[in-house]
């Protein structure tokens, strides 16, 4: 058996374990574009952060794909799925680091730290700017219910917020007060304090959130969006953030990104922009290599593989 790995975006170090790992297997570390589409073509498994259909147009033997992202919404998965190549996520590697970017943000905003940011650019002090508050005792709503969103629940809980979630199927879930569906988010939306945005990118999700949602905000409230951009339609939030309808939002992902110099967001004052940041983390190839590690073992034995793909769901 031969497994490539796109080693391009990799700290390689922590997945060279892998060859003592499984010694009867072929590992082949290969960071050169070109030279991934020459070995691809015997190999029977592609480990990578993304592919081309050059690639996958010359991968003859190749049975399964275990990306390194937990969004794959880029990815061609209806080609993947005409070839009968299993693709497989990284979903669950996040959840700690991807957290703690939410409950910093929303420590933040309580805090009013932006401000303060702008006060020592401008090379100004005024003392009580804004009233310094908490997160213990505040609703966060939470908006995908996945690994991320379980361990912020489970992190926010202990800080003494009360959780509320959004999943697909509204079945009770760990240091979640309540859990509604995704056609009953209302309430979310009229009576949370901080709302965390995780969705995923679907054809159910594009433009989820639009005016209906930001109308029924608190002008207290402030929201997180680390899932996808495109689950969020950008000129609603534009008319919402202009008319201060919400205290502030953050977002690390938009429709498009980077997002453009041209995007009337950047002119706003009740806006954090951060270019993508929440998923990468310093121990990234660590943390990856503990999914790779037991997702080898089971496509040996012929087991099911974790996070697997799902087609019609999009996830």
């Amino acid at each position: 058996m031969k497994i490539l790995i796109d080693a391009g975006a990799f700290d390689e170090e922590p997945l060279l374990k892998l060859k003592n790992d499984f010694s009867n297997i072929e590992f082949v570390f290969e960071k050169n574009p070109d030279r991934v589409i020459e070995e691809i073509e015997d190999a029977d498994v592609l480990i990578c952060f993304k592919t081309s259909d050059e690639a996958l147009n010359n991968a003859k033997k190749l049975k399964w794909i275990q990306a390194a992202s937990a969004g794959v919404d880029f990815w061609p998965v209806d080609k993947l799925n005409d070839k009968n190549i299993i693709l497989t996520t990284a979903r669950g590697m996040h959840k700690s680091h991807i957290s703690e970017y939410a409950l910093c943000m929303m420590i933040m905003a309580a805090r009013n730290i932006q401000d303060y940011i702008v006060e020592k650019q401008n090379r100004k002090i005024t003392p009580g700017i804004k009233k310094q508050d908490e997160i213990s005792g505040k609703k966060l709503g939470i908006l995908g219910l996945g690994s991320i969103g379980q361990e912020l629940a489970r992190r926010a809980s202990f800080l003494g917020m009360q959780v509320y979630g959004v999943k697909r199927t509204a079945q009770q879930t760990e240091y979640v007060e309540k859990v509604f569906d995704s056609n009953d988010m209302d309430w979310i939306f009229k009576n949370c304090d901080y709302i965390v945005n995780l969705l995923p990118s679907t054809k159910d999700t594009l433009n989820m959130i639009d005016k209906k949602y930001f109308d029924m905000v608190k002008e207290s409230c402030t929201m997180i969006n680390i899932g996808r951009g495109t689950t969020v339609n950008e000129e609603d939030l534009y008319v919402a953030l202009k008319n201060k309808q919400l205290k502030l939002y953050i977002s690390d992902v938009f429709a498009e990104e980077p997002l453009s110099e041209a995007s009337p967001l950047w002119d706003l004052d009740n806006i954090i922009i951060t270019p993508h940041i929440a998923g990468p983390n310093a121990n990234y190839s660590e943390k990856f290599y503990e999914v790779i590690k037991p997702n080898i073992e089971a496509f040996i034995k012929g087991e099911e593989l974790t996070n697997k793909y799902d087609l019609n769901k999009g996830y």
